[in-house]
């Protein structure tokens, strides 16, 4: 039997409603649909749970339900296992999106036939370490940004490439993006928009008091250590993945950031073309 994950936005009624109608849909006799346990309770469709996250494995690909935040949730799950991720837009811009409900049933078909092309995107693997023992390690496909939960007072960083000292920053905060998440907080911030294809970091400095804090571009296969110099009084540093996943941070944590050894693949129906998208994401040429 043919087997696909589904992975959604499964805290929004809208795309709990649409998925089941989706999976309603979908000949069971010839395809078996795999679903995370959290969210075939949701679904209130417990039958559909993986018994191990290793069940995975057995899925030839997964589909996104939801907007580019589920998308980056379903990454930092799924790309680990080498699964190739195609997403159903039910958000607002759809950057990391591919296509529309009406479009998947017809599809489906074409997947299992691998009628489709990759889009291998880079990962950045971090972890955090205090008093030099190993606090946390997350991952992420857009960016890390290390802010803070006050307001007008500002924190200060180190950043070291390859264990050399490049500068430090003094401001609210740092964002350090990969080149798909180089249209999201880091285009706010202000930061330069990265072919996707290019295996860098972007370091963009967020409200730095220096004016001379530009956004630096930095070989991938470099490896970033990022120090927490200092947070004033009554000020809590966050280091935050993906705007998703946060981990606290105090004076004196190393933050080292690398190029993740796996991707995540994009499934997609035609020829992506990243400057198309901009100009129809971003209304150019209008």
């Amino acid at each position: 039997m043919q087997t696909f994950a589904l992975f959604i936005k499964d805290y929004d009624d809208k795309v709990l409603s649409i998925t089941k109608k989706l999976i309603s849909s979908v000949n069971k006799n010839k395809y078996r649909i795999l679903l995370t346990k959290s969210q075939s309770t949701s679904l209130k469709m417990k039958k559909l749970a993986a018994k191990s996250f290793r069940d995975f494995k057995d899925a030839a690909f997964v589909v996104s339900v939801g907007g580019d935040g589920t998308m980056l949730r379903c990454a930092r799950t799924f790309s680990k296992l080498g699964l190739p991720i195609i997403g159903i837009n039910l958000g607002r811009r759809g950057f990391l999106t591919e296509i529309q409900v009406r479009e998947f049933k017809k599809l489906l078909p074409k997947l299992f036939k691998n009628r489709f092309h990759i889009d291998s995107r880079m990962m950045l693997d971090i972890e955090v370490k205090r008093n030099g023992k190993a606090l946390a390690r997350t991952s992420a496909l857009n960016d890390i940004v290390i802010g803070k939960n006050g307001i007008a007072r500002i924190i200060r960083l180190n950043a070291f490439v390859s264990g050399k000292m490049m500068t430090s920053y003094a401001g609210d905060g740092l964002i350090i993006s990969t080149p798909t998440g180089s249209t999201g907080h880091n285009l706010a911030a202000n930061g330069p928009i990265i072919d996707p294809s290019l295996p860098v970091f972007v370091l963009t400095a967020i409200c730095p008091l220096s004016i001379s804090n530009r956004t630096v571009v930095v070989d991938g296969e470099e490896i970033l250590r990022i120090t927490v110099q200092d947070t004033p009084r009554g000020i809590e540093a966050i280091l935050t993945a993906d705007g998703q996943s946060t981990i606290p941070l105090i004076k004196g944590d190393e933050i080292t950031i690398r190029k993740a050894p796996h991707n995540t693949l994009f499934i997609r129906t035609g020829r992506y073309n990243f400057f198309s998208v901009l100009k129809e994401k971003l209304g150019w040429g209008e």
